[in-house]
């Protein structure tokens, strides 16, 4: 298959620089600013990298067992007044709330 024109000019012509972005038409300070602008992202990245090699290590276990040790959500207290909770399932739960809502309705 032969290469289009168009992806062509692309790949073998040299990039378009307007004169502020060429390097040699820079000040001395110009190029200053850049370069702490570049080591401050630099900078940046060595945190995150950093961080997230620490959450890696430190917080990810901790995070696992967490979840593996969460309590069984299977069925739930609700209280039912005077500082009495009984156990229910999720069903018997939304069940004994409807019951008691349509008796304070009354």
């Amino acid at each position: 298959a032969k290469p289009c024109f168009v992806s062509s000019l692309i790949t073998t012509s040299p990039p378009i620089l307007l004169p502020s972005q060429n390097p040699s038409n820079r000040s001395p300070a110009q190029r200053r600013a850049r370069r702490s602008a570049m080591d401050e992202i630099r900078l940046r990245q060595e945190k995150v990298e950093k961080f997230e090699g620490f959450v890696d290590r430190r917080l990810k276990p901790d995070l696992v067992n967490a979840i593996a040790q969460r309590p069984d959500t299977r069925r739930i207290f609700v209280d039912i007044g005077l500082g009495f909770h009984v156990e229910f399932t999720w069903s018997e739960a939304l069940e004994f709330i409807s019951v008691r809502e349509a008796r304070l309705a009354r």
